[in-house]
């Protein structure tokens, strides 16, 4: 079964926690199916909270969610670079936060197969200082607060 508790505060995105199974190394891995699930609920969640008014904005945001379908692993190492800014700041804040290493954090990316060109939605995630995995959807926010945030458990 899986338990879903979403709370938001003042100065905070949205957090969305998730109790379910993880893989043996303990984060789960870019194609998990539930990971996916949980991902486009987050930002279905997000999408109810901040509702856009153009109708391209709101049909793009679900095409969007509908082409969610897979995640692929990318190279942590090769997030050092001002063209993955958002990607790589938070990897960095992430290592120094919670001192680990490139291994101990996965990057995923969504494998895009629309002729529309959305750009790619990237997870992060990681365990944090408390034992706990975290996952942040990147790149999907385009103002205010840049990531969604999701325990994963």
């Amino acid at each position: 079964m899986v338990s879903i508790i979403t709370r938001s505060t003042p100065h905070f995105a949205p957090i969305c926690t998730v109790f379910a199974n993880t893989e043996t190394n303990g984060l789960p891995s870019c194609d998990d199916a539930h990971l996916v699930k949980i991902v486009k609920f987050a930002i279905e969640e997000h999408n109810v909270n901040n509702p856009v008014s153009s109708l391209y904005e709101r049909r793009k945001r679900l095409l969007q969610i509908k082409n969610i379908n897979t995640f692929a692993e990318e190279n942590t190492e090769d997030y050092k670079t001002a063209q993955y800014k958002v990607v790589s700041d938070k990897v960095l804040m992430t290592k120094i936060n919670n001192g680990l290493t490139n291994e101990e954090i996965r990057i995923c990316k969504t494998e895009n197969n629309l002729k529309m060109k959305f750009d790619p939605i990237y997870l992060v995630i990681y365990k944090d200082k408390y034992d706990l995995i975290q996952v942040s959807i990147m790149n999907y926010i385009k103002t205010g607060d840049k990531e969604l945030n999701i325990i994963y458990d």
